[in-house]
C-alpha cells in the first residue's frame, strides 16, 4: 500500500508495474479527462434534484437526467482515452506491450486525479516520456 501511495516503482503489484504501464498512467494523466469532474457532477446533480424536487418534479428530472448525461460523457471519454493510450503504447513498444493497456487506461481515466494511486507524475498538459 505504501509503493501505491508513493509510487515508488520497485514495489509495485503487477497490476502497475512495468515500463508500458508507467508509459499509460503518464500518458492518461498528462491529459485531462472528465473522469475527474464525475464526483462533482454526480454531487452537484443529486443536491439540485432534492433540493427542487418538492418545487418541481420535472426540475427534479432534469437533474436526474443530466447526472445520466454526464455519466455517459464520462464513459465515452474514457473509452476515447484508453483507445488513444493504447495505440501510443503500441508505437513505443509494440503490440505485445499493450496488452491489457485499453482496461487500465479507461478505469485511470475515470478516477479523479487526486485519488489516483500510484499518483500521478506528470502535471496536466506535460510531455510524456
Amino acid at each position: 500500500m505504501d509503493a501505491l501511495r508513493t509510487g515508488d516503482e520497485r514495489y509495485l503489484p503487477a497490476r502497475d508495474a512495468g515500463p508500458e504501464r508507467r508509459f499509460a498512467r503518464d500518458f492518461v494523466d498528462s491529459r485531462f479527462t472528465f473522469g475527474q469532474m464525475f464526483f462533482l457532477a454526480i454531487v452537484v446533480a443529486l443536491v439540485a434534484g432534492f433540493l427542487l424536487g418538492p418545487v418541481s418534479n420535472l426540475a427534479a428530472e432534469i437533474c436526474n437526467l443530466l447526472g445520466l448525461i454526464s455519466l455517459i460523457v464520462i464513459v465515452i471519454d474514457s473509452s476515447r482515452h484508453a483507445r488513444a493510450t493504447k495505440a501510443a503504447v503500441t508505437a513505443k513498444y509494440g503490440a505485445a506491450g499493450a496488452e491489457g493497456i485499453p482496461s487500465y487506461a479507461f478505469l485511470r481515466a475515470m478516477y479523479p486525479r487526486r485519488f489516483r494511486r500510484p499518483p500521478p507524475k506528470v502535471a496536466r498538459g506535460g510531455a510524456v516520456l
